[in-house]
């Protein structure tokens, strides 16, 4: 009987047996704990906004901006508001501000002695976890010499924490208004410059709110979140403003 031939048996040649390195994808090989650059992201920092900005020239010793926005609810929302106000022949200060109808704290004021125009500037902020939108009550207590008062309202959340890194607080034609500024954090600040027909905010400080009333320019500024740590930070505006103004910072992270 006829058997069929036996199989033939191919050997590779060594070559085929060695591993083509250039065709293999190439895999991360690190120690535990140690990542490669690009592997993990770092921290984005706090997310600040803009939610609006508007004056009241009524003679009053309270102001209520209606129904604003307070923009997405969030449980770490924090509503900083920035405020001016001017005044005849006193002084005022702030007595008291509600957000949403939750108290505010007053982190920073300055306000002058009587003169005929006097310029009075403040920051304060509320943990607003709920509701889209809602009051902010302004109170002095200067009843019927406060000629004017205005407002600019933030949102931030992502902060490590809702109290101030720092605060500052100026006065006069060329204030430096001194802050620091911590690593991925901001600052805001607000102007109250009597006589001033225009205010320029150092770089890199972005206005966001100017108006004149009575004799009287209010303005609010903030930096960009930014990476890095500042000290004494110069963050007065320049411009053609008298004595008795006043300014107000304060810088978050």
């Amino acid at each position: 009987m006829d058997f069929p031939p036996k199989p033939a048996i191919i050997r590779p040649a060594p070559a085929d047996l060695r591993q083509d390195w250039r065709r293999e994808p190439k895999k991360a090989s690190f120690l535990p704990g140690l990542f490669p650059a690009g592997a993990v992201a770092g921290p984005a920092g706090p997310d600040l906004s803009l939610l609006s900005a508007a004056a009241n020239a009524a003679n009053q010793a309270e102001y209520t901006f209606s129904s604003l926005s307070f923009g997405a609810a969030a449980s770490d929302r924090l509503l900083i508001a920035a405020i001016t106000g001017n005044t005849s022949g006193a002084i005022a200060t702030l007595l008291g501000v509600t957000i949403g109808g939750v108290s505010a704290t007053i982190h920073a004021q300055a306000n002058t002695s009587a003169n005929t125009r006097n310029g009075h500037a403040a920051m304060v902020s509320a943990l607003v976890s709920v509701g889209a939108s809602g009051d902010l009550v302004i109170t002095w207590d200067t009843a019927g010499a406060m000629l004017d008062c205005e407002y600019a309202l933030y949102r931030v959340t992502g902060l490590v924490s809702t109290t101030p890194t720092d605060t500052a607080t100026d006065s006069g034609a060329s204030p430096s208004l001194l802050i620091d500024r911590a690593n991925l954090g901001f600052i805001i600040a607000s102007a109250s410059a009597v006589a001033a027909s225009t205010l320029t905010w150092p770089s890199p400080m972005v206005e966001d709110f100017e108006q004149s009333s009575d004799g009287t320019l209010a303005s609010f500024a903030h930096t960009p979140v930014t990476a890095g740590a500042v000290t004494n930070f110069a963050a007065g505006p320049s411009g053609d403003a008298q004595s008795p103004s006043r300014y107000a910072a304060a810088s978050w992270a």
